[in-house]
């Protein structure tokens, strides 16, 4: 009876440290797309920049693959200003995951120059 008893107990045990080894696999991965996602959003505003420094009139991309997942950019000027949305995407277990990062800027000359970069929540986001 108390061999069951200890049987039954190493079970719980083993089963408890299984569910929360688990979730904090779950957890590291989630927050690892999170991290490459916000890198391609990175990627995608530098690939703005780049074009607006061939052409004043490019207004972004969408679905631009990159690595183990895409970016889609979208632009706004509005005379020597302009905003860029750039937003990466990773596949996930769960899903996708994606982030946002916006930058605001000026065109001195012919070359675009960022004055603020910031990544942005989902109760930030517009649709531009």
């Amino acid at each position: 009876m108390f061999a069951m008893f200890i049987l039954f107990f190493m079970g719980t045990v083993m089963t408890a440290a299984m569910t929360l080894f688990t979730a904090q696999v779950s957890a590291m991965s989630r927050e690892h797309s999170r991290v490459v996602a916000l890198h391609l959003a990175e990627g995608g505003l530098e690939w703005a920049l780049a074009k607006l420094r061939q052409s004043r009139s490019y207004r972004g991309d969408t679905g631009v693959p990159l690595g183990d997942g895409t970016f889609s950019v979208a632009v706004r000027q509005v005379g020597n200003r302009f905003e860029i949305h750039s937003s990466g995407k990773v596949p996930d277990a769960r899903g996708a995951v994606i982030q946002t990062l916006r930058a605001e800027g000026h065109f001195a000359g012919k070359s675009p120059t960022v004055d603020l970069w910031v990544e942005m929540s989902p109760k930030d986001m517009e649709i531009i």
